[in-house]
């Protein structure tokens, strides 16, 4: 029996609504020289979250550091050395690289000295230190990641490699890969990459490899040439194909990505130090990128930029710093990825790099930062949370959250703060159910915590007002669940608590004898101990491929309740609002299961649909009572035969051909063209042919919009057979309009 879904959506936004801010900072340290990057983890396995940092000083005596600060519980910090001659120390990675079970630390330098990685014995505040090279001396490793690239259960490293003394050449961008022990081979990725700036593995397109995110800042002394913000596409076996975002402007510089637009993939998002801006880039799911999305331009030597859900509305935001402005800043996004600067501070000198974490375990995400010029690491506090101060052996009932929370502690009670938050993202290991429990919430959980050491407490949960409660048909059903890291496995759902009281009048669920659930990041959330009280409909998917005549739309539930059928919505980039494209009533393919505990594959073709377009399309599905529920968006460029739409670019008025680049090429080479407004829908086509005349391949033939395109020629010809070294020509053809160019091949 497959577990059927419930939402847990507790109210509106403001019905949980406290001032936010971030007033309270906190300093790790103010003695670490120069510090650079680092990585908020528990390292010590203790429950809390410690921090481990990079740190040099290239001014005086250039001996790089790895120190890690460790928690104590009431984020009170003791520094510990983890290397004091990591020269010019300045990126950082911890994962458990032996895959021993303890927290390794991987670090770079200035190019003295190979990357590094740090063995982890178990004991890190003992000098449980071991220290092994990887790979060879070269540049300063400016950017550390690690992640499963070749999906062997191991880890692998990533790391760009930026030639800082020499700024024409050098620079590259090398993987290793992991035997599973920690022993380390390398592999180039890139070379001559100018200024290899920045490195992220994670997954782009729709394939489920492991892809990689590059930065390449450009030759500085010659107008930013080789700049460069690419992806490469991993063909399951390691084996990857570049594809460039552009335009780009000057400076870009550190690169991350996330799913911005909660539409189910990754996006891009960039710091662009050059030009002082913050931007990213949407991905419709297989990897094609729309235009820059700016979030700001005016951030002096914008230094990195990260997205997280700071405020709990289950959308993400973004945190930066800025090294000019000495800022620290967060920026809110309204729903709709408009996004509202808040500043946290103005006077962290020098900011370099910062973290979105949650580091009292309270729930809501706090920020930490490093400011090279100040030497210091501190912390800032979210207030998101509702937190009060609780004495007395038997203290009073406490209510938070608006009433929607409320805590009575038992005699006995020892003081304590006492904080509740909720969350509307999320809920994460739905799957890891104990006894009692079917399925948990979609979305929607509390984090209840209390730094009192011995407590009896009893707890009551209102649900009045959640919205999508339209499916519940058995509120007796309803579990108010903790997640138990002990129980099972991997941790558990599990029923919370000795004993709950439901009173369906007043739509609350009171749990009794909770004496150890409410410790530092716990988490509670509303489950069912049957099938019942599930959505109308369990979406698995919702995709959309090219084919070679329109879109295919594609999606599979799990289970459907009530469930008369779906409509689909579409709008294109020219096109302010939607238009229905086909509905259940009248295509059949469309109809509903009804109530269903297994699910069903739907395919529709969009043929009405336009190449070189950009086409956004709703999902929404309808209920035998009327109610309309839309699940999230999917954008997709209808092109084909591996051309690219290059978007925020001004529309040509004439036809356009650019030199392939780079030019000589082996054996990659990109063709930018353009083809005006009045060519467009017309048959365009883009051929290479020999010097005799003969055709080689033909790259694209086909009807295209207005639009700026470029499209990759891998040096083989119609048959995929490689060509031989020497000068082709290149042709394109937009009805009565042709250009022609010439480009040299060099195996």
């Amino acid at each position: 029996m497959s577990p059927l879904m419930l939402l847990f959506s507790i109210l509106v936004l403001s019905q949980f609504a406290f001032a936010q801010g971030f007033a309270t900072k906190n300093v790790v340290s103010d003695t670490l020289i120069l510090a650079k990057k680092f990585n908020v983890v528990d390292l010590d396995d203790d429950g809390d979250m410690d921090i481990v940092s990079a740190a040099n000083d290239e001014t005086t005596s250039p001996r790089g550091t790895v120190v890690w600060f460790e928690n104590d519980g009431t984020e009170t910090f003791t520094q510990h050395t983890i290397s004091d001659s990591t020269l010019g120390a300045r990126s950082i990675w911890v994962a458990d690289y032996n895959e021993d079970g303890d927290l390794d630390v991987a670090a770079g330098g200035d190019g003295r000295q190979p990357l590094s990685w740090f063995e982890n014995d178990g004991t890190p505040s003992n000098g449980g230190w071991t220290h092994h090279s990887v790979g060879t001396a070269d540049s300063v490793i400016y950017t550390i990641h690690a992640f499963d690239i070749d999906e062997d259960t191991d880890l692998e490293i990533l790391a760009s490699y930026y030639n800082i003394q020499n700024d024409n050449g050098g620079d590259k961008i090398r993987w290793f890969d992991n035997n599973g022990s920690g022993s380390f081979s390398a592999n180039t990725l890139v070379s001559n990459y100018e200024a290899a700036a920045s490195v992220e593995a994670t997954t782009i397109d729709s394939d489920s490899d492991i892809d990689i995110v590059t930065v390449a800042a450009g030759e500085a002394n010659a107008g930013n040439a080789g700049k460069d913000l690419s992806w490469w596409s991993n063909n399951g076996s390691e084996s990857f194909t570049q594809n460039s975002i552009t335009p780009l402007s000057n400076g870009p510089w550190v690169v991350s990505t996330a799913d911005v637009d909660s539409d189910g993939d990754n996006d891009i998002l960039l710091a662009t130090w050059g030009v002082d801006k913050i931007s990213w880039w949407a991905n419709n799911g297989s990897g094609s990128f729309g235009s820059e999305n700016v979030v700001t331009s005016s951030y002096q030597n914008a230094r990195n930029v990260q997205a997280a859900d700071i405020d709990g509305d289950a959308d993400m935001d973004m945190i930066s710093v800025a090294d000019n402005d000495d800022s620290v800043d967060w920026y809110e996004n309204d729903g709709s990825e408009s996004f509202t600067k808040t500043n946290i501070t103005t006077t962290f000198t020098a900011a370099y790099y910062s973290v979105a974490q949650d580091m009292d375990g309270d729930g809501d995400v706090d920020i930490i930062a490093t400011a090279q010029d100040d030497n210091e690491l501190s912390w800032w506090e979210n207030d998101l949370a509702d937190e009060r101060n609780i004495t007395g052996n038997d203290p009073d009932t406490v209510r938070f959250s608006n009433d929607k929370v409320i805590i009575d502690f038992a005699s006995g009670f020892s003081d304590g703060n006492t904080s509740v938050f909720y969350n509307q993202g999320k809920v994460t290991n739905k799957s890891l159910v104990g006894t009692g429990v079917d399925h948990v919430a979609t979305n929607g959980y509390y984090t209840i915590t209390t730094a009192a050491t011995t407590y009896n407490a009893e707890i009551k949960f209102s649900y009045s007002g959640i919205t999508e409660w339209s499916a519940i048909n058995d509120e007796n059903d309803l579990r108010i669940c903790y997640f138990d890291p002990t129980s099972g496995t991997d941790g558990q759902w599990v029923v919370a608590g000795t004993g709950q009281t439901r009173d369906t009048v007043n739509d609350t669920i009171t749990v009794s004898g909770l004496s150890s659930e409410l410790a530092k990041y716990s988490v509670f959330t509303m489950g069912s101990s049957t099938t019942d009280n599930s959505l109308p409909v369990e979406l698995v998917s919702f995709e959309g491929a090219v084919t070679e005549f329109g879109i295919e739309l594609s999606w599979q539930t799990a289970s459907e309740l009530n469930n008369f059928g779906f409509e689909l919505w579409r709008k294109s980039s020219s096109e302010s609002s939607f238009s229905l494209v086909s509905s259940y009533n009248e295509n059949e393919d469309l109809e509903g299961l009804g109530t269903s505990s297994f699910g069903k594959d739907y395919t529709f073709v969009d043929y009405e649909v336009e190449k070189g377009r950009h086409y956004t399309y709703h999902l929404i599905d309808i209920t035998y009572d009327g109610k309309r529920y839309t699940h999230p968006d999917i954008k997709i460029d209808f092109v084909s035969n591996g051309l690219v739409r290059v978007v925020n670019v001004l529309l040509p008025d004439k036809l356009q051909l650019q030199q392939n680049y780079p030019n000589p090429f082996n054996p990659n080479t990109r063709i930018h063209f353009s083809i005006p407004k009045k060519e467009n829908g017309q048959t365009v086509k883009l051929v290479v042919f020999n010097q005799l005349g003969q055709k080689v391949k033909t790259l694209f033939n086909s009807s295209l919009a207005d639009g700026n395109y470029s499209i990759v020629w891998n040096g083989k010809n119609d048959q995929n057979q490689a060509v031989a070294s020497g000068m082709y020509i290149y042709l394109l053809q937009a009805g009565r309009s042709s250009i022609i160019k010439r480009m040299t091949l060099v195996r």
